[in-house]
């Protein structure tokens, strides 16, 4: 692999130190767990030992440790955000529930100087734990640093089994044969004949999909689990109405605190279900692209059955091959519910037609299915050229073939390079950038640039071009320090493009004496004129040129196609120093900033490493002076990465913020799971 190369003077690394450096180091502590109080839901009173399936209530105080006085209002780190985690380890450290794992996550915390804080979380203790001692953990962290714990607070608790009774009047139920409209019920008794020994704590879980529970109410997280239940209810079943054929033989299970019970389910469905598309066709005979296409429907349900239809529709191009399908897209439309004999009004399907389009005849067709019943196909109306080759005779009002319609030509809009970063530049400077908009379509290309962002400057047009143009873009002289990025918008009449933009603009220098000395090392200062005196005039010395920072910038390329993983680090190493990670974009990066400590590293081969992997470069690249430099690099295919398998799914505990300090309350709205 060959190398680049440095040439420069040396300078002091202060001013890698002090403009480059993005510390990681943990910052000091600003909030702090105050209170960490656990309690039995049902009593609201203070508690340590729980039965299994118990709701446990855990309240969390917080406290911001900023004096108040030395913070405006309009300062931006008044507020500060952080991360708060709940965690559940049983004896041996294994993890029971962590938010982490969940769909909801963690909660999110901000907090104003001296501010006060509450969090109450509802816990439900799983029925398959190990009774034992229990650990609950919370840990909050900085919200831009998760890595950085400010305060860890743990509480004490045990978890045991229940000494209360299971008692369930039925161990299976035979449903029969069911036609039509009919929904039958069952009931089951579930009691606790021991109450003196404690409560019984119970849920429904594990319920067939064509069963539906009407008592007692179902989870908010899975509807074929129940709530908890304590000691006795009856549980009412429902067979559901929009399964349609079919033998089952099920069973469904109740966990408790005092173990579990399965019953047997059973069914023998057969029920007169029907529909067809008594209307398909196309609104108007010739769009273009961009267009929205409307596509006409109607609905009528032949059949015996109550009915909520499933709508798909299917265009075929000029050459033959489908084109379009709305069920393969996640467009296909519910339309219902239709009693029997009923007969929906004309519907419509907006489609729109992608730009680019190749230019010709289009051809609609239609399926008619059961909503939540995909298995059942009522009706499959086929291409115009299809027509009549294949399938049973129409019935009814039923369509016998779809409908035509033509793609006119259209213009597509491309632009060269697609975005840009620009690297880093010095505040106060500027840099330019061009992009080539073409019509890869046919017809006549219009567009406009419409927006761009406020450190951006727009040199060329802003009004309508048609055909082929160049944009011409530079940084504002007046755009402030920072990562900065946006977008260029154009709209077209070959569809809309933005252009992503980014850079990397330095801070000017203070004055001060030390390690904040920065921008007055980096460039020689003139020396006075010596005045003049009887002495002899000492020789001149030659002051060595310093050594300027070189800031690479370009494109990523992966061979393979591989994408770049989102934590990716890309460096450049010369011996044994190491550079500040670069800013990767996309597959774009920049602000690679190559400074080493002294002139020992001058000509030493510089090597560019994605993680460990090394950078394939087809020959040497010599920079001959410092500043920004465009480099596109191009690596081997990435490793393959292997998927971590997640872990089972475990009840979710619900938070909820208050705050103490008069301030209003904030609240995390998250579902709650048992």
């Amino acid at each position: 692999m060959c190398a680049l190369s440095l040439v420069g003077a040396g300078v002091a690394f202060a001013f890698l130190a002090t403009v480059f450096a993005q510390p990681f180091t943990q910052s000091s502590q600003t909030v702090e767990i105050t209170d960490l109080v656990v309690l039995d839901a049902k009593t609201d009173e203070v508690e340590s030992v729980f039965p299994k399936g118990a709701k446990i209530q855990i309240e969390v105080r917080f406290t911001d440790l900023r004096n108040l006085t030395a913070y405006d209002d309009d300062d931006p780190d008044f507020d500060e955000n952080y991360v708060v985690v709940f965690e559940v380890r049983d004896d041996d450290d294994k993890l029971i529930y962590s938010t982490d794992d969940t769909l909801d996550g963690n909660t999110e915390l901000q907090l104003e100087p001296e501010e006060r804080k509450k969090i109450t979380y509802s816990w439900n203790a799983p029925f398959d734990t190990d009774s034992g001692n229990h650990q609950i953990i919370i840990t909050v962290r900085d919200a831009e640093n998760f890595s950085n714990i400010q305060d860890e607070q743990t509480r004490r608790i045990i978890i045991r089994n229940s000494a209360a009774s299971l008692f369930v009047s039925r161990s299976s139920i035979d449903f029969g044969d069911v036609e039509d409209d009919d929904t039958p019920q069952a009931r089951i008794i579930v009691a606790n004949p021991n109450r003196q020994a404690g409560d019984l704590i119970w849920k429904v879980v594990e319920l067939p999909d064509w069963l539906e529970l009407i008592s007692p109410p179902t989870s908010d997280d899975d509807p074929q689990e129940s709530v908890l239940v304590t000691n006795n209810q009856t549980i009412i079943l429902q067979v559901r109405s929009t399964t349609l054929k079919g033998s089952f033989d099920d069973r469904l299970k109740i966990e408790s605190n005092a173990g579990t019970s399965t019953i047997d389910v059973s069914i023998s469905l057969d029920r007169n279900a029907n529909g067809l598309l008594s209307q398909l066709k196309v609104r108007s005979s010739i769009y273009k692209p961009g267009d929205e296409a409307i596509f006409l429907y109607r609905v009528k349900n032949d059949g015996a059955v109550t009915m909520t239809y499933s709508v798909t529709f299917l265009v075929k191009g000029p050459t033959g091959s489908l084109f379009y399908n709305s069920n393969a897209e996640g467009h296909d439309v519910m339309l219902g519910p239709l009693d029997p004999n009923d007969e929906s009004d004309t519907m419509e399907f907006l489609w729109t037609i992608p730009f680019g389009t190749l230019a010709g005849d289009y051809e609609l067709a239609g399926q008619l299915r059961g909503y939540q019943a995909f298995e059942f196909l009522f009706d499959d109306v086929p291409f115009p050229s299809d027509a009549g080759k294949s399938g049973p005779p129409a019935r009814g009002d039923e369509v016998t073939d779809g409908d035509t319609f033509e793609v006119g030509k259209g213009a597509l809009i491309a632009v060269s390079p697609p975005d840009w970063a620009f690297g880093a530049i010095t505040e106060g400077d500027s840099d330019r950038a061009s992009f080539a908009v073409s019509n890869n379509g046919r017809g006549t290309l219009e567009w406009t640039v419409v927006s761009w962002p406020e450190w951006l400057e727009v040199k060329s047009s802003t009004d309508t071009v048609r055909g082929r143009d160049i944009i011409e873009v530079a940084i504002s002289e007046s755009a402030q320090p920072g990562n900065l990025s946006g977008t260029i918008e154009i709209e077209s009449n070959g569809g809309p493009r933005s252009i992503k933009v980014s850079v990397r603009v330095l801070p000017l220098p203070t004055a001060t004496v030390g390690i904040a000395t920065v921008l007055a090392r980096l460039r020689p200062t003139a020396t006075p004129k010596p005045t003049a005196t009887p002495s002899r005039i000492p020789t001149a010395t030659p002051t060595p040129r310093p050594l300027e920072p070189v800031i690479l910038s370009g494109r990523i390329t992966i061979r393979n196609g591989g994408s770049i993983p989102d934590n990716a680090r890309l460096i450049a190493k010369i011996g044994d120093y190491t550079s500040l990670p670069a800013a990767i974009d996309g597959d774009s990066y920049g602000s690679l900033v190559i400074l080493p400590p002294d002139r020992s590293y001058v000509g030493q081969p510089i090597q560019i490493y994605l993680g460990d992997l090394p950078a394939l470069m087809k020959a040497p690249l010599r920079i001959l002076q410092g500043g920004p430099t465009r480099f596109d690099l191009t690596f081997a295919a990435l490793p393959t990465v292997t998927a971590t398998p997640r872990p089972e799914r475990t009840p979710t505990a619900t938070p909820t913020v208050e705050s103490l300090s008069g301030a209003g309350t904030v609240a995390v709205a998250l579902p709650t799971a048992t």
